[in-house]
């Protein structure tokens, strides 16, 4: 399939199906697009949110991180520049802007293939989220971001993941067999509606976990089921990809789908499987959760050490928890229950009840460990290790920050 074909095909159905108006009524927030996220991941915690910040979002489709980092950085001066192929929609993402009155942001007509060509500048950060699966080679739009990409300074990437879509490309097959024959778009959806609705209930496709895409109507029904180009990865093809571009991959989001050890409560099993390389344990957590259906990351030019809070001092860090939690199970229930992680569960006692619930971005590491032995009775280092154990839940699961003390992030 040619870009051509692509390009025609988010003329016609822009993706995702966005209504302008909705912004009056609330900001949608992207998790690549978190500014204190970013800060906290690669930056240390320190403030990032500064007069001079310059985003690149490439392939921003209709605005969900355009208009969400635009409105963090339209107080201080921080720019943002987005890039497609589609006008379409990149209307739809001019008026979202337009309606928040943001006028931080610089929309750019064209590929990101094209990107050393369009004289931009460079950019402290970069999100290129469903794009580059997209693409007759990806590794040409890869190189083309870090081409535009400062020392030090990180892109954010998602791209599909193999085996969580593995119903989808089932019916995707299925349709090109269907409308072989059928030039007409509209025929071609109509004709996805029919399967669908017949498929047995015992096909895969009856457990595709990317159901809200059909939510959308046609939009989301092309985009999944008629694309025209588009492949997908696994963990070992990913770090292959990325590192034969030069790159270093610096943070898998929700890295707990990847890693047994939370899925699994047997430690003779686990303890052999934890000597493994690190890639090795990936691979293996990616087949044993069978769900992933797109790899989120961030990548940087040059190798760079991600930094460990739970070894730093205490009295410099204040962590943020960004899991909404019933204040009556942090009273009552002995755990948690994360329903979009798998029903991932976090059991509770009288110190992690204490340090969640205090757990404000303003308080430090410190002091919530000092309220939290207070509260519950116990020493210090048992304490300690169990405040170490939630953390490495929470950082698994991507629902904790830290923000270094030194004046709030705004």
């Amino acid at each position: 399939m040619t870009l051509e074909e692509v390009r025609n095909q988010y003329e016609n159905y822009p993706y995702p199906y966005r209504n302008p108006e909705d912004e009056k009524k609330r900001l949608r927030p992207t998790m690549m697009g978190s500014l204190p996220r970013l800060s906290s991941l690669c930056y240390g915690g320190k403030n990032i949110i500064k007069k001079g910040f310059r985003v690149l979002d490439a392939g921003c489709g209709t605005g969900d991180a355009t208009v969400f980092l635009a409105q963090q950085l339209k107080d201080v001066g921080g720019k943002v520049v987005a890039v497609d192929f589609s006008k379409e929609s990149l209307y739809v993402a001019k008026k979202r802007c337009e309606i928040r009155d943001l006028k931080n942001v610089e929309f750019i007509n064209g590929s990101l293939l094209d990107l050393s060509e369009m004289k931009i500048g460079m950019f402290d950060y970069i999100i290129c989220s469903g794009v580059l699966h997209h693409l007759k080679n990806p590794s040409d739009g890869l190189n083309a971001l870090k081409s535009v990409l400062k020392e030090n300074s990180f892109i954010s990437i998602m791209v599909y993941a193999r085996y969580g879509r593995t119903a989808l490309y089932m019916t995707q097959k299925l349709m090109r067999l269907i409308n072989q024959n059928e030039k007409n778009v509209q025929s071609k959806i109509d004709n996805t509606k029919v399967i669908l609705a017949n498929y047995h209930k015992r096909h895969w496709n009856q457990l595709n976990l990317l159901k809200d895409d059909e939510k959308m109507g046609d939009i989301g029904l092309y985009d999944m089921y008629l694309h025209s180009q588009d492949r997908a990865y696994t963990i070992r093809g990913l770090f292959d990809w990325i590192t034969s571009s030069s790159l270093n991959i610096f943070h898998i989001f929700q890295e707990y789908q990847y890693d047994i050890r939370f899925m699994l409560d047997n430690k003779d099993f686990l303890a052999s499987i934890s000597k493994l390389p690190k890639l090795e344990r990936l691979a293996i957590g990616e087949l044993f959760f069978g769900q992933i259906n797109k790899h989120s990351i961030v990548v940087s030019k040059n190798k760079q050490e991600k930094i460990d809070y739970l070894e730093q001092d205490y009295s410099l860090y204040s962590p943020t928890l960004l899991l909404n939690i019933d204040p009556k199970h942090l009273k009552k229930s002995p755990k948690i229950t994360v329903p979009l992680a798998n029903n991932f569960i976090i059991h509770l006692n009288s110190f992690n009840r204490s340090i969640l619930k205090n757990m404000d971005g303003i308080k430090s590491i410190r002091e919530l460990l000092n309220i939290a032995k207070n509260n519950s009775g116990l020493g210090e280092e048992e304490g300690v290790e169990i405040f170490k154990d939630l953390v490495r839940m929470l950082q698994a699961l991507d629902y904790i920050i830290f923000r270094k003390i030194e004046g709030p992030i705004k």
